[in-house]
């Protein structure tokens, strides 16, 4: 499953966290054309990736950015070696910067995916995709 968060304002582009059993898959950051809201493709005509980071979060569900701090969402560590059981487990944001070690930051209902910051009010948005039991949640986001 394809899941993008909008990042600003240190970068006007996309970020793209995709699904994962295990750690180790890539957060991309992709150029937007802030004139069209499309994305920026280079001289080639092609659209290139300008930042790539591995993400050590296990079942990853999500990923967003504001700025140089990260949150990511995914299965709490203690779960990590039971994914895959068929049992929806937990899910952590992780908080990092880029670059650098990430750290679960909190529990969150379980499958909780598609995030976003809200340049406004300065909060983090997800949604859970759990089955009856979907969430929507906004708090400020780390710092």
């Amino acid at each position: 499953m394809l899941r993008v968060a909008r990042d600003r304002p240190r970068r006007d582009g996309i970020v793209r966290g995709g699904g994962a059993h295990d750690a180790g898959r890539r957060i991309v950051r992709w150029p937007l054309d802030e004139s069209t809201g499309l994305l920026r493709a280079g001289a080639d005509g092609v659209v290139h990736a300008v930042e790539a980071f591995d993400s050590p979060v296990w079942g990853m569900q999500g990923a967003t950015s504001y700025s140089n701090s990260f949150v990511i969402t995914g299965v709490c560590p203690e779960y990590a070696g039971n994914i895959g059981d068929g049992i929806d487990y937990p899910s952590c944001p992780h908080r990092g910067l880029g670059g650098e070690s990430t750290t679960v930051w909190t529990k969150a209902p379980k499958n909780t995916e598609n995030l976003s910051y809200w340049p406004a009010t300065g909060e983090l948005w997800l949604i859970s995709e759990q089955l009856r039991e979907r969430v929507t949640v906004h708090i400020p986001f780390p710092q």
